[in-house]
């Protein structure tokens, strides 16, 4: 048994079950803890067992550590650009916010001071509204980007 391990399957009544997290790897054939997993589930007479070689799952590993490396390339550039996005909006609505202020300052009358803050509200809802719009896009473009390395392992590894 050295150098192969087995993969344990479930198959009881209308269900069957792949325990990928219960892989057990035998370094000698007098493992009893390994021994007595399989006992147990011959017991219950629904077990069947696959050889896997190791090698092959240390490839498959790897190979989804360097997907994950990538993929966490794509989502740190994708947190820099909406960062960068949301900076630029506070920056801009910090100075229309400054403006509407400085206007109100040099206000005479209350008719003209209520105008001018209907003013500042309905710019900035319109901006807030097409800031999150931006925002929304940018976290949706993030999100299918960050996936994109896995479409092709996922399918790889479903087999």
């Amino acid at each position: 048994m050295r150098g192969w391990c087995y993969e344990i399957f479930l198959q009881c009544g209308n269900y069957e079950l792949t325990w990928r997290s219960c892989v057990i790897i035998c370094a000698s054939q007098h493992c009893l803890r390994c021994c007595e997993i399989i006992a147990w589930f011959l017991t219950l007479g629904c077990l069947v067992m696959v050889p896997v070689n190791i090698d092959e799952i240390q490839k498959v590993a790897k190979e989804g550590i360097e997907i994950s490396i990538s993929s966490f390339g794509v989502m740190t550039k994708g947190f820099q650009a909406i960062s960068v996005e949301v900076t630029d909006y506070s920056k801009k609505s910090f100075e229309a916010g400054s403006a509407t202020f400085e206007k109100l300052l040099g206000v005479k009358s209350l008719d003209k001071a209520i105008e001018v803050q209907v003013e500042f509200v309905k710019s900035a809802y319109d901006g807030y509204v097409a800031e999150l719009n931006k925002v929304s896009e940018l976290y949706v473009g993030l999100a299918k980007d960050a996936y994109k390395p896995y479409e092709g392992f996922l399918a790889k590894v479903a087999k």
